[in-house]
């Protein structure tokens, strides 16, 4: 497989002295913070910077296409989809790709992960992958243990030794996931639980907090961009395919509009990315998405769909000339529907809140590009335009899957309980601005530690590595 090189910038955090940017009216509900290397600094604490894992900046998938992101597992290096349910880094192993199968099977798969030939790996058992249940979705997975590195081999990112690792050879998901949810793996006790990726950077002070920004990336985005001509005649072209983004322990301030409304994790571990979605409209027709009135989704950036009750998912045939193939379970779009779709580019607009009416509410507006994506084998035979629209057998079904996160900008905060969901900004010539969530838990010398605090003494940043798209 052909490695993509990436650009690498180091981002040096600067001083505080507020925890709200004096940029922006509103922020999340949590602290950010931006801290400045003293002078006098001999008795400081040292704050890591967060971490920006690099996308590997191509696109791949039999469902998408989607922005892969790189990690190196023991002795093999694997693209991945980004899972903010999972707790575990999935892997590919060898039984994926077998003599007969799809050809280019390994490069399509994200490379396959040989665990016998990992000279770190621990073998464990078998065990079910305990993920979408609810949508008769699990597996059973050879889970082990190994050393794992986040972005390409040699890029400096982070490494993390005694991970668990779930090895899949089903074809019910494509690529392997690196998870996010930070809650400990447990096999067959309670009594030795296994601490995440996520918790195992916080431990060994590699990230700021147990918290992480995220958004899928839109290939469908082009975004103008200047450059300046022989002729001193500044001109403007387009680049398409805008990558996603993933900073753990902070975010990317420049990826979304800011929004003041804050969720609360919901009480189930597994299911805490809980929100209303109040109303489903679209400037194709003045009939409302969502006829049955308000629902409640788990936003799951593991599957690409977006699940809905049966009455909403036929408004959505009725506005768009949708149709549900049996076969395939999915809504398939030939050259003549995508066309039409296509020259009207209707948008879709998600109204969601903390409560099924009325309060604080953010709309997510996805344009048709969002919804038009490619299946392939094994999904169909031939590759074919698809809608990433599902008819949800019951209400734990709800989702809003990868489809909706390329429009929106998720930032959850495992210590404070609570998330953001915000749309994503568009902005020409727009520059990463990472921003630390800081840990409740931290305690600066001489200084309170309220969880809203501002931090003004006797803290040096770390460095952090980012990406030039």
């Amino acid at each position: 497989m052909v490695l993509k090189q990436l650009l690498s910038i180091s981002l040096i955090a600067s001083v505080l002295a507020n925890p709200l940017d004096a940029g922006a009216n509103v922020r999340p509900r949590f602290v950010e913070s931006l801290l400045e290397r003293r002078a006098d600094s001999t008795n400081a604490t040292i704050i890591p910077a967060p971490f920006v894992f690099p996308p590997s900046q191509y696109w791949d998938g039999i469902d998408g296409p989607w922005c892969a992101s790189p990690k190196q597992g023991g002795e093999a290096r694997a693209d991945t989809r980004i899972s903010t349910a999972s707790a575990a880094v999935w892997t590919i192993q060898a039984g994926g790709c077998i003599a007969g199968g799809p050809a280019g099977c390994e490069n399509s798969r994200g490379s396959l992960f040989l665990y016998n030939k990992s000279i770190t790996y621990i073998p464990n058992s078998i065990f079910d992958l305990g993920l979408e249940q609810n949508l008769g979705l699990d597996l059973n997975t050879n889970y082990g243990f190994d050393t794992v590195t986040l972005g390409w081999q040699g890029s400096g990112g982070p490494t993390v030794q005694h991970v668990t690792i779930a090895s899949i050879a089903s074809y019910t998901y494509w690529l392997g996931m690196f998870g996010l949810n930070p809650q400990p793996t447990n096999f067959s006790t309670f009594s030795d639980p296994q601490p995440s990726y996520l918790t195992q950077l916080k431990r060994n002070n590699s990230i700021p907090s147990i918290a992480w920004g995220y958004t899928a990336g839109a290939q469908y985005r082009t975004l103008p961009r200047l450059i300046c001509s022989q002729s001193r005649t500044d001109k403007v072209i387009g680049f398409n395919k805008v990558y996603g983004s993933l900073v753990l322990g902070g975010y990317d301030s420049s990826r979304f509009v800011p929004t003041s409304l804050s969720f609360p994790f919901h009480e189930d571990v597994s299911r805490n990315l809980l929100v209303n979605i109040q109303s489903i409209t679209t400037d194709a027709t003045s009939k409302p998405l969502l006829p049955s009135g308000y629902i409640i989704a788990f936003i799951d950036s593991t599957v690409p769909y977006i699940y809905l009750p049966l009455s909403a998912c036929q408004a959505f045939e009725s506005a768009f000339g949708l149709t549900w193939d049996n076969a395939t379970q999915l809504y398939l779009v030939n050259d003549t529907l995508h066309t039409t779709l296509l020259s009207h580019n209707p948008n879709v607009t998600f109204t969601i809140g903390t409560s099924g009416s009325g309060g604080q509410t953010v709309n997510i507006v996805l344009p048709y590009g969002a919804f038009d994506l490619i299946a392939d084998y094994p999904l169909v035979s031939n590759k074919t335009r698809y809608f990433p629209l599902k008819r949800a057998a019951n209400d734990t079904q709800y989702t809003l899957g990868r489809t909706f996160l390329q429009e929106a900008y998720l930032i959850a905060d495992y210590e404070r309980q609570n998330f953001t969901v915000a749309p994503c900004a568009w902005v020409q010539n727009a520059k990463a601005d990472i921003k630390s969530i800081i840990s409740p838990n931290t305690t600066l010398p001489g200084t309170p530690s309220p969880p809203h605090s501002s931090f003004s003494t006797g803290a040096i940043a770390g460095t952090a590595i980012g990406i030039v798209a």
